[in-house]
């Protein structure tokens, strides 16, 4: 029984999900290191932003298809945004930029949207 599509679909939801919330982590992280011990791409910061907090909507919104959850997720990947762009103004090397929290913000958006479509398009349903 474990050839079943809706068991892969749940197993998969549950490691987007996971993937998720360690995305969350690692974006924490990454915005309070001291600014000398930070990673740093060859993308512009912006970008990064963009890009860290879509992949983390995307997962999140892949691995629960609550639209209620989804919207909280949003909400809260925005407002952590914002947050620790805040913060960063405390910690050694680092400064807050409007810039940043917007594109976290736009990347979280586009990420969610992204996940709840592809979630709609390859995960079946259960039917009644």
């Amino acid at each position: 029984m474990s050839d079943h599509p809706l068991i892969k679909a749940e197993q998969i939801g549950r490691i987007s999900a996971v993937a998720g919330w360690l995305g969350v982590l690692v974006i924490a992280i990454l915005s309070l290191v001291p600014g000398n011990l930070r990673p740093h791409t060859v993308l512009p910061g912006p970008l990064e932003h963009t890009l860290a907090y879509a992949l983390t909507g995307a997962a999140l919104a892949f691995g629960y298809r609550g639209m209620d959850f989804r919207l909280l997720c949003l909400v809260g990947l925005s407002a952590g945004s914002v947050v620790l762009e805040i913060l960063q103004a405390f910690v050694p090397g680092r400064s807050p930029s409007a810039l940043d929290a917007v594109a976290g913000s736009s990347g979280a958006a586009l990420g969610m949207l992204l996940g709840a479509v592809l979630s709609k398009l390859f995960v079946p349903t259960q039917r009644q």
